[in-house]
């Protein structure tokens, strides 16, 4: 048993690492780009978000193109697990700040 806590200790304390490592990431992003993110994590779609923030979809794929290299992750599905592994941990300010 004790083993299994001291794993469990381990992983929770690398999770919260990549936790701040993300934050910090988020950090560098503008305010329109967070919310580009945040929307698109939440599961709505590059038209609806355009929509919503009432610009071109053009725009909102522009956004989502930089999202990529500037969070330093190599694909956007690694961006969007990264974000929703911080969420569900409840753990820093990803998708709050907006």
């Amino acid at each position: 048993m004790h083993t299994s806590r001291l794993a469990s200790d381990r992983h929770t304390h690398y999770e919260h690492a990549e936790a701040e490592v993300v934050n910090e990431r988020m950090s560098t992003l503008i305010n329109r780009e967070r919310k580009v993110l945040d929307r698109l994590v939440s599961g709505q779609c590059k038209k609806e978000v355009a929509w919503d923030l009432d610009v071109s979809n053009k725009a909102i794929e522009a956004h989502r193109a930089r999202l990529v290299p500037t969070m330093k992750v190599s694909i956007y599905i690694e961006l969007v697990h990264l974000i929703l592994v911080v969420r569900c941990l409840g753990a820093g300010t990803v998708g709050r700040a907006l």
